[in-house]
């Protein structure tokens, strides 16, 4: 299930395996996992407002 989430996330953003964007993507996936959401959707909705502020950063 993180795969999937994390390829949907990395496919948004255009980040490529191994890049450090990621892997930011990858260690964001497994702690928002460890905190409680253990959805595809809980995790897509938690990630994409980080994911956002960091393109914009």
């Amino acid at each position: 299930m993180l795969k999937r989430v994390f390829d949907v996330l990395c496919a948004e953003r255009g980040c490529q395996p191994g890049s450090p964007d990621a892997e930011a993507t990858a260690v964001m996936l497994v702690n928002l996992f460890e905190s409680g959401r253990t959805t595809e959707e809980e995790l897509l909705d938690s990630a994409r407002p980080v994911q956002a502020y960091r393109q914009a950063s």
